[in-house]
Order: structure tokens, then sequence, then C-alpha cells
């Protein structure tokens, strides 16, 4: 089982060696953008779909089915 506190313990960690120092370092480039993932789904979806469109995708595409479940 890897529901341990001993587990919790590296894996926040690792969280504050690794991930904390590059949300942090794109986030002073201003290369992230932050979902509020507390809204409904749909509405998470909708965020993430935009934010998506507007940086990477061609408008025209249609995202697969899978991305929308």
């Amino acid at each position: 089982m890897d529901d341990t506190p001993e587990i919790h313990a590296v894996r926040l960690k690792e969280y504050e060696t690794y991930v904390a120092p590059m949300v942090q370092k794109l986030r002073i480039e201003d290369r992230i953008t932050e979902v509020n993932g507390m809204k409904p789904i749909e509405a998470v979806f909708a965020d993430m779909e935009s934010i998506v469109r507007a940086n990477i995708l061609d408008p025209e595409v249609r995202l697969p089915a899978m991305a929308r479940r």
C-alpha cells in the first residue's frame, strides 16, 4: 500500500525539491496558467480547453472524444 505517512513524507519532499521550484520559475516567466479545479467538472474542462486553444491548438481542431470525458 502506498498510502502511509512515510510515503507521504517522501512525496512531499520530492514536491518541495522538484515541482515547487519549477512552478515558481514558470510563474516568474509568466509561463503558467492556473485553473480552479474546485469548479464543476464541465467548467474546469471548459477553462482548460480555452487555455489550450488559445496557446497551443489551431482553433479549428476538434479535441478527441476521450479528452471530453
